[in-house]
């Protein structure tokens, strides 16, 4: 929940309108406190967001920095002979735009190897800013930190 009461929630989106042309996504959402769409965030209140060539992605976390920029976490990666996934970050304004200057093009992913799969489900800020998520890599519980800049 943001400071001014509006509620956001974030997921897989399975859609071919995603910009990038991949079939799954991260989607955020804002809703006002009475529970109706906020559309002036983003796209009539929701911002869709592929990872290039990473065909697969969803989020499973949100969390608010203390600027008021959101951050979705999940997965993204391919599914082809072998199904290879990795952490994955998308940054967004206030306004629910892709933050540029967050990452690669408002994104990030970090692999396990070149056969792993990854996804984080459970994303915090620190004090300082920092990013810290937890989830699983390769069948084992992993954590990692990332710079907010």
């Amino acid at each position: 929940m943001q400071t001014d009461g509006k509620i956001l929630v974030t997921g897989g989106i399975i859609s071919k309108l995603i910009a990038t042309g991949n079939a799954s996504g991260f989607g955020v959402v804002r809703f006002n406190s009475d529970g109706s769409i906020d559309t002036t965030f983003a796209t009539r209140g929701g911002a869709t967001t592929g990872f290039g060539t990473l065909t697969l992605a969803g989020a499973f976390g949100l969390a608010i920095q203390s600027n008021g920029d959101i951050l979705a976490a999940g997965e993204a990666g391919t599914d082809g002979t072998q199904l290879r996934l990795s952490f994955a970050l998308a940054r967004y304004t206030t306004a629910g735009q892709l933050d540029t200057t967050f990452g690669s093009g408002g994104r990030v992913t970090t692999g396990f190897g070149s056969n792993g799969v990854a996804l984080i489900s459970g994303v915090v800020v620190q004090i300082d800013g920092k990013i810290v998520v937890a989830g699983d890599a390769n069948s084992n519980f992993a954590v990692a930190r990332y710079l907010s800049q």
